[in-house]
């Protein structure tokens, strides 16, 4: 998939949640839950983010592959615990339902 269809699925998907989770800073949750629907593709030189941070994105795509370890479901628990421990758990489902949403977008297409 695309960036730029990750960030529409994001986008509707975002609002939709916004609407019926009582968020207590909708703007913030947004920007961080369209930054978390592109964050799992980290792991490929080739994505818009991996542009961003190409030494990261190669050892990344060298370590554990694209579509590898980065595309698991571990990393975005795992920031959600750690968030929900030290207070700032809203910023932590932004991650978890962004990333979580990037994994379903995959899994809906054939590539």
């Amino acid at each position: 998939m695309l960036s730029k269809t990750h960030l529409l699925a994001g986008i509707v998907v975002g609002l939709i949640i916004v609407a019926l989770f009582p968020i207590k800073n909708p703007v913030v949750f947004l920007f961080v839950f369209l930054f978390a629907t592109l964050l799992p593709d980290v792991d490929t030189p080739h994505s818009k983010i991996g542009r961003k941070v190409k030494p990261l994105a190669w050892l990344l795509q060298f370590t554990f592959g694209h579509r590898g370890f980065v595309h698991s479901i571990w990393l975005p628990l795992a920031f959600f615990v750690f968030s929900w421990y030290v207070g700032y758990i809203e910023l932590g489902f932004a991650v978890l339902t962004g990333y979580i949403l990037h994994l379903i977008a995959h899994a809906l297409t054939l590539g």
